[in-house]
C-alpha cells in the first residue's frame, strides 16, 4: 500500500487499461490496471455551475470554505486561497451550507427559507456519504429544522450542537 494523491488519466477511446499517477512530494509513479474502481464519488459542483443563477448572481449563496491554522505551507498555485481580514480559507468545492443545510450568503449568513441537500452540492463540506443511513439524517435534521424554527425555537438554528442533538436522539440513525 502506497501514499499519496492519486488522479485516474482520462481514457482514449482505445484505451484497454486505466491509468493512475500516484503523486506524493515532487515525484509521481504512474500505474496500468486492467480493471479499476473508482469509489471517490461525484465531483463536487463549482459555483459557477450551480443551477440557480440567480442566487449566485444576488449573493444568496456562496462557495464552500475552510479555515486555515497554517495558510503559508500551501502552494498558492495550486489553490484557492481567500484572505479575509485576518483569517485565510481554501476553497473546498461546493456550496457553504450550515449544519442544517441552509445556504450561506457571500457574508457567510445562513438563508432561513432555502436549504440545499444535494451530496453534488455539498461534497467538498461533506465529501461522504453512506447511502439511504445519510438520506434519512439529512431529512430528520432539515425536518427538526423546520419545526424548531417555526415554533421559534430556532436561536441554534443550524449549529453542530443541534445536528448533534438529532443523532443522539434518534438511535436509528
Amino acid at each position: 500500500m502506497q501514499s499519496g494523491l492519486v488522479e485516474i488519466e482520462e481514457p482514449l477511446p482505445t484505451d484497454e487499461v486505466t491509468k493512475i499517477k500516484l503523486s506524493q512530494n515532487d515525484s509521481y509513479e504512474q500505474f496500468e490496471y486492467k480493471m479499476f474502481i473508482s469509489c471517490g464519488g461525484q465531483k463536487d459542483l463549482e459555483l459557477s455551475d450551480y443551477p440557480f443563477k440567480t442566487l449566485v448572481s444576488e449573493n444568496y449563496i456562496s462557495s464552500a470554505k475552510a479555515i486555515l491554522a497554517e495558510p503559508d505551507k500551501l502552494d498558492k498555485d495550486n489553490y484557492n486561497i481567500i484572505t479575509e481580514g485576518s483569517k485565510s480559507f481554501i476553497e473546498i468545492g461546493g456550496i457553504a451550507i450550515d449544519a442544517s443545510y441552509r445556504i450561506r450568503n457571500t457574508d457567510g449568513i445562513p438563508n432561513d427559507t432555502i436549504y440545499d441537500v444535494s451530496f453534488t452540492h455539498a461534497s467538498g463540506l461533506r465529501p461522504y456519504s453512506y447511502g439511504l443511513q445519510a438520506c434519512s439524517a439529512t431529512t430528520e435534521i432539515m425536518v427538526t429544522n423546520w419545526v424548531n424554527f417555526s415554533n421559534r425555537e430556532g436561536l441554534n438554528q443550524g449549529s453542530i450542537e443541534q445536528v448533534s442533538k438529532v443523532y443522539s436522539e434518534n438511535t436509528h440513525l
